[in-house]
């Protein structure tokens, strides 16, 4: 029974395209957690940078 139920729904997800586009779905979202991972290390890094500049302009001006 449930083989041929997992068989009906792959058939009919293959039929529909919406297999492939899940499958899509999935990369596009494991490449979108890839770029934001990048981008939060970017602007962590920019963070500590401006902490850094700060605190040295706030020394001088004492």
């Amino acid at each position: 029974m449930r083989d041929s139920m997992l068989r009906n729904w792959k058939k009919a997800l293959e039929r529909d395209g919406s297999f492939e586009a899940e499958i899509v779905s999935s990369n596009s979202v494991e490449d979108e957690l890839k770029r934001l991972r990048e981008e939060n290390r970017q602007l962590k890094m920019e963070r500590d940078i401006l902490k850094k500049a700060t605190a040295f302009f706030a020394k001088e001006s004492s």
